[in-house]
């Protein structure tokens, strides 16, 4: 049981899933989780394309030579709330979750250097499975419940070669925890009910890498790299009936990563694309290849509408309005073998504040996950994320 949560359970998941069990999300028990994609708040509401965007309040979490602070200290703060609806057979359950979602932190050493700090989610799992099952001696209910999830905290620096070149290295401490509770309940006397609680704890290292080219004032072009991280994992079981814990510490890997975006400014808007994918077919556990994950593969496009530039114009004039939309082929596959898709549309704002020091970015995302003619099971989800950016000038060389 203590190798199951990173190791491909959908034989013993399927023995809910065919009779009719409710999750936030199937594939949310699978790996590591749900993958997290994230670039900038402005991106989300651009279909998540950022890669290759640069702008003054974006601090850009997937490619670190992606920034233009100045000389202005900035910090970016963010949030996140999931509305997800999961429909079998006619029938639904809906869940709902909400929290704070990473950070990141600039800091201008040199005109030509900055520090960068960040936090951010990698991968999140949330889930609960019940059934009752009986047999010709006795009916039970089984009840497996998880959560948890992987983050990454990066410490590295942004270096402008020249004027539409620069640089950049994130180095990421990654660590996690996941919790899962198997319970069994008996309907008859004479059998003793189970409780058995797993909890695992990760940690590892890893480097991201960024580049960011702009040939022509108007165009970016953006790449970014995520090297894979070799995760030491320890896992506790605690078996409820026999009141015996047994420990055990595995490795396995945090697939590696390659992105490329590309941006293209007009004088109102702002068009960017972008495609990643992580190689989560290379994903072991133990050191033993887990063959049903596919890589996971990211194409999303947007566009953004500002009618003034201009920091003296009317607020109203200064609002960013932003669409776009992202197609995904996810790393698990439904039981024909076939990887999982899943398809947005996303709608976002950005609304500066105290005279342009700041900015609030907002966006909805709308789309489904998985097929009901695969898996006959989809999730329907609502996702509302929000960001808070500013920054004041921390650094200041008198003059005398």
């Amino acid at each position: 049981m203590m190798k199951k949560r990173f190791n491909q359970i959908i034989p013993i998941l399927m023995l809910f899933v065919a009779s009719g069990c409710f999750a936030d999300s199937y594939y949310s028990a699978l790996g590591l989780g749900m993958p997290r994609y994230f670039v900038s708040p402005k991106a989300v509401g651009m279909g998540g394309a950022g890669i290759g965007v640069v702008d003054r309040f974006t601090l850009n979490a997937m490619n670190p030579a992606a920034l233009n602070i100045g000389n202005i200290t900035t910090v970016a703060v963010d949030f996140q709330y999931e509305d997800v609806e999961n429909k079998y057979d006619g029938n639904k359950i809906t869940t709902r979750n909400g929290n704070a979602s990473g950070f990141r932190f600039t800091v201008p050493l040199k005109s030509y250097l900055k520090m960068i700090i960040s936090l951010r989610p990698l991968s999140a799992s949330r889930y609960i499975f019940q059934k009752d099952f009986s047999n010709d001696y006795v009916t039970y209910n089984r009840l497996v419940r998880g959560s948890g999830g992987l983050n990454a905290a990066g410490l590295g620096l942004q270096y402008i070669i020249k004027p539409g070149l620069a640089v950049g290295a994130v180095i990421n401490f990654n660590f996690g925890s996941y919790n899962e509770e198997w319970k069994t309940k008996f309907s008859e006397p004479g059998y003793q009910n189970s409780n058995d609680k797993i909890n695992s704890h990760l940690w590892g290292g890893g480097l991201q890498l960024g580049v960011l080219f702009s040939p022509i004032k108007n165009l970016g072009i953006g790449v970014t790299y995520q090297s894979s991280s070799n995760l030491r994992t320890n896992t506790q079981t605690e078996f409820g009936t026999e009141g015996m814990i047994e420990s055990e510490t595995i490795h396995l890997s945090y697939p590696s990563a390659l992105g490329t975006g590309v941006s293209f400014s007009l004088s109102k808007l702002v068009f960017a694309a972008d495609f990643f994918t992580q190689f989560w077919n290379k994903y072991t556990v133990a050191g033993k290849d887990i063959s049903h994950f596919a890589a996971f593969k990211r194409y999303g496009g947007g566009m953004e509408y500002k009618n003034s530039r201009d920091p003296l114009a009317a607020y109203g004039k200064k609002i960013s309005y932003r669409l776009g939309g992202y197609f995904a082929q996810l790393p698990f596959r439904d039981v024909a073998g076939n990887a999982v898709k899943e398809q947005f549309i996303s709608f976002g704002l950005g609304l500066p504040f105290q005279g342009n020091q700041g900015r609030v970015d907002a966006a909805v995302e709308i789309g489904k996950r998985g097929s009901s003619a695969q898996m006959n099971s989809q999730d329907f989800v609502i996702r509302i994320s929000g960001s808070v950016t500013g920054g004041e000038l921390w650094f200041q060389r008198r003059h005398q």
